[in-house]
């Protein structure tokens, strides 16, 4: 399965053209993530969410580096992380 990562829930108005795709599935957090905390403990939500064939695209790179990060302590496993520019 392929998720849309967002770290804020007020995206969902701005892109629609991706919560629309059957392609994707969109994961937002309840709140904004505001701190270092936050984007930990949404990396964890992730964690349990997906599974390790998905493929996770996220919209702000710095949760995909966190989200690496506590991938790598908790699971001991890795992930290769790309940033993609227009």
């Amino acid at each position: 399965m392929n998720y849309f990562i967002f770290d804020n829930p007020n995206d969902k108005n701005v892109m629609k053209f991706i919560i629309n795709n059957p392609n994707y599935t969109a994961v937002f957090p309840k709140n904004k993530l505001s701190s270092i905390f936050d984007y930990i403990s949404y990396s964890k939500y992730l964690l349990r969410l997906t599974s390790k064939q998905d493929v996770l695209i996220f919209w702000y790179d710095f949760l995909g580096v966190i989200f690496n990060l506590v991938k790598k302590v908790f699971l001991k496993k890795f992930l290769i992380c790309t940033e993609l520019v227009n």
